[in-house]
C-alpha cells in the first residue's frame, strides 16, 4: 500500500493534467447540448415571417401618385416621378372581437425625380415636405433632376 501512495505521490503532475483534460472535454460536451438539447427553444427564425403579408402594390403606388402630385404643386417643380421604399405589408390587428385596425406599411425611402429637382432650394424644399409626410430623415431621401 505505502508503494501504491508513493507512485501517486509522483504522478501527481500527470493525474492534474488527466483531471484537466477530462474537465476539458465535459465542458466541449456541456457547451455542445445548449445549442442542441433544446430545440423548441432555438429554432432558426426564418428571413421571412410566415405571417407576414405582401405589400400591396396598388396601396404603394397611389401612395406614390399622390405624393407626386403633392410635390408638382411646388413652384418650379414639374414632370415628378416618386418611388417608394416600404419596410411591411398591410397588416389586420383584431382588437377584441369586433374593432379592426388596419396597419399600413411604413415608409424607408423616397426617391424623386423631376424638372426642377437638380436646384439646391427646390432639393431642400421637397425633402423638408418628405420629411414631415413619413417622418423620415433627410439621408433617406433622394432628389435628383430629370434629364
Amino acid at each position: 500500500m505505502e508503494e501504491f501512495i508513493k507512485n501517486i505521490k509522483g504522478r501527481k503532475r500527470g493525474i492534474w493534467l488527466l483531471i484537466g483534460i477530462c474537465a476539458g472535454v465535459f465542458l466541449i460536451i456541456l457547451g455542445g447540448m445548449g445549442s442542441f438539447g433544446n430545440n423548441q427553444a432555438r429554432e432558426r427564425t426564418p428571413a421571412i415571417d410566415a405571417n407576414q403579408q405582401e405589400v400591396n402594390p396598388a396601396y404603394v403606388h397611389e401612395l406614390e401618385t399622390r405624393v407626386a402630385e403633392q410635390l408638382s404643386r411646388i413652384n418650379g417643380v414639374t414632370n415628378v416621378t416618386v418611388m417608394l421604399t416600404v419596410e411591411s405589408g398591410s397588416e389586420f390587428v383584431y382588437q377584441g372581437s369586433t374593432r379592426v385596425r388596419i396597419i399600413t406599411p411604413t415608409v424607408r425611402g423616397v426617391s424623386v425625380v423631376a424638372g426642377g429637382g437638380d436646384n439646391p432650394v427646390l432639393q431642400q424644399e421637397i425633402i423638408s415636405m418628405l420629411s414631415a409626410l413619413f417622418n423620415l430623415g433627410s439621408n433617406r431621401i433622394f432628389v435628383g433632376g430629370a434629364g
